[in-house]
This record gives C-alpha cells, structure tokens and sequence, in this order.
C-alpha cells in the first residue's frame, strides 16, 4: 500500500550512505509490522526493533523469526533506560514526527556512535487523479471517517513532515553531512487492489463490521461513477545526516 510501503531504493540509498562496517548494529524507531524492517533485512543480518504496540509487535515476530530484536518500549524510554551509542545505523520510518520534539535528536546522539547515520523518512502523496480522489474522500466523510482517507490519500498541497526535521538539523550541532532526497513511485490500483489494501489497514479494521462494509461499498461506487483505476504517485521524502 502507498502509504506503508517503501521502493527498495529508499533502503539501498540509505545504507550507500551509511557504508555500514561489517560488524554492524542497526535499530529501527517505530517498526510497526515492519514493512520498512523488510527492505533492510536484505542487506543486515539483525536490527533492533522499538515498537510498543503489543499487536505489530507480534505480527513483526512472526515475519521475521530470528531477524529482529524486539524491544515494546518507546524510543524514548530505551534510551532513557539504556543510553549506549552502539549503533551504527538509526532509521524512523513515517514514525519521527510521532516523538518528542525537544528531545528525539539528543536521544539519537545517545544512541549512535560518532559518524552513525540517522535516516527518517516520510510517504507523501505526489500527483494523483483528482477528481476520483475527490469521490473517495467524499464517501469517508459521508461515513463520518475523513481522517482515515488522508492515511492513502493525502493532499498533495500539505508539507511533509520531513520539513521540521530539516529545519532541527540545520541548526543542530549534533549532526554533520544533512542530506534531503526523494523517490517518487506511480502507483495504478484497481478498485479491487484499493478495496483490499483499506480493508488491511488497521484503523479501519477497528470499525464496526456495518460501518466499514458502508463505507467499502461508497469507495467502490467511487470507482464504479469513473470508470477507472487510481492513480496516485507516491513521494518518500528521505533525511540523512551522521552524528558528528
């Protein structure tokens, strides 16, 4: 799904820049069900995993059986409970806006050892097709759930997040050799491919059985009333830099 999947080229850019030794140690913020922790994996031979949320935490056990470290506690209680700057790599992804402000770039210096890199990154809608964009915001807010359309369809017009982090590492003293990058992915969903990826994604599967068959069945006439597949092009917005 656009909004939880990343191109394999995020990973392979991040860890060009890393130059990981081959004795490495790699955490991730906010690991979710480790859609993310699935591209490194290909690369690293473990990473450590900070997700507090007792059902992704399960979920990225059964994926990865002997790949992961899983620790359920947030970023900042793990450093606060064991600040070692043994890490070579720290990536957050769509998790580092989710963290305390005042203290999320100190705690990553805690955590990575000088010349580690830190890498968060961001989806963001890119250009879609609008007018259908339009017809299925419009069934979630019939349903009284706009909020959860912006999870596949964000407008294109909002800033990324990637912007306040941008703004912290230009004026932080931490962090050396900031880098911003981009890839973008065009992305075509059938109704079908849509329906099913809504259907997977958690905050909709907390709904009531009835509201979220109502809600599928107005997405589908969405489709229906076009008479097309989405179009939607989704941009990651990458953050590199190394702790000085």
């Amino acid at each position: 799904m656009p909004s939880v999947m990343y191109p394999g080229s995020v990973a392979v850019d991040i860890l060009n820049y890393a130059c990981l030794p081959e004795r490495h140690a790699v955490i991730e913020i906010g690991s979710g069900r480790g859609h993310a922790t699935e591209l490194f994996l290909q690369d690293v031979s473990r990473i450590t995993c900070l997700e507090p949320d007792i059902r992704s935490a399960v979920a990225l056990s059964g994926r990865f059986p002997g790949r992961v470290q899983i620790e359920r506690r947030t970023f900042e209680d793990y450093v606060d409970a064991s600040p070692d700057p043994r890490f070579d790599l720290a990536f957050a992804a769509q998790s580092w806006h989710l963290l305390d402000p005042r203290r999320r770039l100190p705690l990553a210096g805690e955590v990575l050892r000088s010349g580690g890199v830190l890498a968060c990154f961001w989806n963001r809608a890119g250009e879609t097709d609008q007018r259908l964009r339009d017809l299925i915001v419009n069934a979630h807010e019939e349903h009284g759930v706009v909020h959860l359309a912006r999870l596949t369809l964000d407008d294109p017009a909002a800033p990324s997040p990637s912007a306040a982090l941008a703004d912290e590492l230009r004026s932080d003293a931490l962090f050396r050799a900031f880098t911003q990058r981009a890839h973008p992915v065009d992305y075509e969903l059938s109704k079908d491919a849509y329906l099913r990826i809504l259907a997977s994604l958690v905050p909709y599967r907390r709904l009531p059985c009835e509201r979220l068959a109502g809600l599928l069945g107005a997405v589908s006439a969405a489709f229906d009333r076009m008479g097309r597949s989405l179009h939607i092009q989704i941009v990651t917005d990458l953050i590199l830099c190394r702790r000085r």
